[in-house]
């Protein structure tokens, strides 16, 4: 996470724990990007589709996304 914040460049954020702090520090950074009314994507990558977790923090985030972006959020998916 620390490598993003020191380029201007596009960032990669893995949500790929469940580690609530982590989580919450990711949330807090793509809210600062959406808040600045710049885009995010979310790319959910899950071998099987059903993992609980993953399916969790996607929920947090497209939720995060549909606040911010509500009339197009399904472009950033």
């Amino acid at each position: 996470t620390q490598y993003n914040e020191r380029t201007q460049k596009t960032k990669i954020y893995y949500a790929d724990t469940v580690d609530a702090s982590y989580i919450a520090d990711i949330l807090a950074l793509t809210e600062n990007i959406l808040k600045q009314g710049a885009h995010i994507l979310l790319n959910v990558i899950s071998k099987s589709g059903k993992t609980t977790e993953t399916i969790a923090l996607f929920e947090l985030f497209l939720a995060q996304l549909k606040q911010y972006r509500p009339n197009d959020y399904a472009h950033f998916i």
